[in-house]
């Protein structure tokens, strides 16, 4: 469990003053972390929260949890805590209801959160903690008390340990004493029988989502990188001669190549630099096309009005020609454009890598097209990415949803989808040169056939 500083823009400018590290490095640190299996919150409380729940109480086997509260207010706020960090209130068994119904206050809450109510005492904890912790469907429990005048609070403690232990400790349980700072007269028991208490419910939530991530890392099955049959001599005689060239980036048709010889299919295209050419290669490609400018300086094309998009007719692609070939086609430039099969039907997505400073090539993934750095719905992972790393990053992002199918729409090829990663995750491994690359869009569809790159740049380490 690890509490890390410079997680906001103006923290890591702070840690780069003070070390000389440089600013933006969190996505690498979140990276190295889930994968290495280390839990990182947010302060030096959460921390402690945490530390004091994983070295006293067993890991839960699921993310089912159960609330026992004598007041209604603590059990509701344990309940949205529970349902925002991700787990779920446990549903309980007829027959733990019914114990529930017959032993309890009529007034009692019987259903998840169970209320023992203001005069529930020793007795009723007793029955509340017995038979919830004996549920099945029951992973892991918070006892919340909220110390009434009226009720023997150290009775209460006493018959809460008996239960647990009575279970074996089997299933964790996290008490939340919401009382003065000084704490309950008799916690000490809890503290005695390893038994975490917090003073607010948020907290004992917390502490239990983070057992639950901790469990769930521990059951990931064993996964390696996979290596791919390519044709990785003809991707490097395409970056030798861009170096040679002096050339700093790759894109266009030449970045398209490059993706081709990694068994990565493309959209198909060609390179125009005259209406004649244009007229020649509009014989063999279908309507409708795409129009981009394939200019190594321009690296965002849209942003100077250097694509055009579904272009239907012969007419309208020649007029599109002309019109960028007067904005472009300026002295000294090396003029062209790319004309490509309009690629439709699937979910934009983007694949990319960036080197960190610290921790080396981070991959990315997330929702592509011209709206990733507005929307920014995009996971990284530190190379090499294993196949549970992929599945990890695709299924991590917000849009999700939509890869699976969205109100009534068709899934895409996920393994399709696992696999382009996974290919270019290789490519990272051959060409330790390349300083970045973003394949945007890669179009996924519910077809492999269908699924292909529609546009791509490599940027090289500067020398």
């Amino acid at each position: 469990v690890a509490v890390k500083a410079g997680r906001t823009a103006a923290g890591a400018r702070a840690v780069s003053s003070h070390t000389g590290a440089l600013a933006g490095l969190d996505v690498g640190v979140d990276a190295l972390f889930d994968q290495c299996g280390v839990q990182r919150v947010t302060s030096i409380d959460e921390l402690f929260d945490v530390a004091v729940a994983f070295s006293n109480q067993p890991l839960p086997k699921g993310d089912r949890m159960a609330v026992i509260t004598n007041a209604g207010g603590p059990g509701i706020l344990a309940t949205d805590a529970i349902a925002n960090l991700g787990l779920k209130m446990a549903t309980f068994e007829d027959s733990t209801i019914k114990t529930l119904r017959d032993n309890l206050p009529v007034v009692a809450s019987v259903n998840n959160p169970v209320d023992v109510i203001a005069a529930g005492g020793p007795e009723s904890y007793r029955v509340a903690v017995d038979v919830v912790l004996a549920d099945p469907n029951v992973d892991g429990v918070i006892c919340i008390f909220v110390p009434p005048v009226v009720v023997d609070h150290r009775a209460v403690i006493k018959e809460i340990v008996a239960m647990i232990e009575k279970h074996g400790n089997k299933k964790p349980v996290l008490g939340c004493f919401m009382a003065v700072p000084s704490g309950i007269a008799g916690s000490e028991e809890f503290v005695k029988h390893k038994i975490p208490i917090y003073t607010f419910p948020e907290s004992a939530a917390k502490a239990m989502a983070a057992m639950v991530k901790r469990q769930k890392w521990l059951d990931r099955p064993a996964s390696e990188p996979v290596s791919y049959k390519v044709d990785s001599q003809r991707a490097a005689d395409i970056v030798e001669a861009a170096l040679k060239d002096g050339r700093n980036s790759i894109i266009g048709g030449e970045a398209l190549e490059i993706l081709e010889a990694y068994g990565i299919s493309s959209a198909k295209s060609t390179r125009i630099v005259t209406e004649d050419e244009l007229t020649s290669a509009m014989k063999k490609i279908k309507l409708p096309v795409v129009m981009k400018i394939d200019d190594p300086s321009i690296l965002h094309k849209s942003d100077v009005g250097g694509v055009a998009l579904d272009l239907r007719t012969q007419d309208e692609v020649v007029s599109v020609f002309k019109g960028m070939e007067k904005k472009f086609n300026t002295k000294g430039s090396d003029f062209g454009v790319i004309i490509q099969e309009m690629v439709s039907g699937g979910v934009e997505t983007i694949i990319g890598m960036n080197q960190d400073p610290s921790f080396g090539p981070l991959m990315m993934f997330g929702l592509g097209g011209v709206y990733v750095e507005v929307m920014k719905d995009v996971t990284f992972k530190i190379h090499p990415v294993t196949p549970y790393d992929v599945d990890e990053m695709i299924k991590s992002i917000k849009g999700y949803p939509l890869l699976t199918g969205f109100r009534g729409a068709k899934a895409v090829d996920i393994d399709c989808l696992q696999e382009t990663i996974q290919r270019l995750s290789q490519l990272v491994t051959d060409m330790p040169m390349l300083e970045s690359f973003d394949v945007n869009p890669f179009i996924v569809t519910p077809n492999r056939v269908d699924s292909r790159a529609v546009d791509a740049r490599f940027i090289f380490k500067e020398v």
